[in-house]
């Protein structure tokens, strides 16, 4: 196998593995998908990878309960770093106004690779959202959304941050969506930082 191949074949893994890892709880196994200190940006959560996997642990532990479904993967290697894309589905439980809600959001992972001491892992991860949608779980459940709260964010993770906000959560109301700036400037940076920038 070439290194290229070999590359390209560590890298999906570990893209693959996260998902798992973090929804059944195997902390140590999330954190061999990052460098240390890498950057971890989702909805709720912008810093570091060690601080992304205590609030997901601390949040694991009161119940909290979500899925991540992976699929393609795509991995642009230029020597020892690499730009990686990988689809997502998220699904989501919890409640609003007392309804037992599912949100789904689909989009993807918009990742750097980097190669350090021969291992590759994440030092940066975004994620990109494209669509979403929240639906009661029992059939003809009455829901009421507030129009200013789904109004506070962008389409692509709106439902997503409605439910995160009625857990109390803070979240980000300018992260990269389906044809947004935030979205044109996540990806411009990173091929200036592939190219060597």
């Amino acid at each position: 196998m070439n290194d290229t191949a070999a590359s390209e074949n560590a890298i999906v893994l570990i893209a693959q593995r996260w998902g798992l890892a973090r929804d059944t709880g195997a902390w140590d196994a999330l954190a061999a998908c990052y460098h240390p200190g890498a950057l971890m940006a989702v909805t709720w959560y912008q810093g570091s990878c060690e601080g992304f996997i205590a609030a997901s642990r601390a949040n694991y532990e009161r119940g909290s309960y979500s899925q991540h479904f992976l699929g393609g993967t795509l991995a642009r290697i230029v020597g020892d770093r690499a730009i990686v894309q990988t689809r997502l589905a998220i699904l989501l439980r919890g409640s609003v106004d007392g309804v037992a809600v599912d949100v789904s959001a689909l989009g993807s992972f918009y990742d750097r690779f980097e190669r350090r001491a021969g291992d590759w892992r994440i030092a940066e991860r975004h994620c990109v959202y494209d669509k979403d949608r929240l639906d009661a779980v029992e059939p003809g459940a009455r829901l009421t959304l507030d129009p200013a709260i789904l109004a506070r964010f962008p389409e692509g993770y709106r439902h997503l941050a409605y439910l995160l906000v009625a857990a109390g959560r803070q979240v980000a109301d300018d992260l990269p969506t389906l044809r947004s700036d935030a979205r044109d400037r996540l990806l411009q940076s990173g091929e200036r930082w592939l190219a060597g920038a």
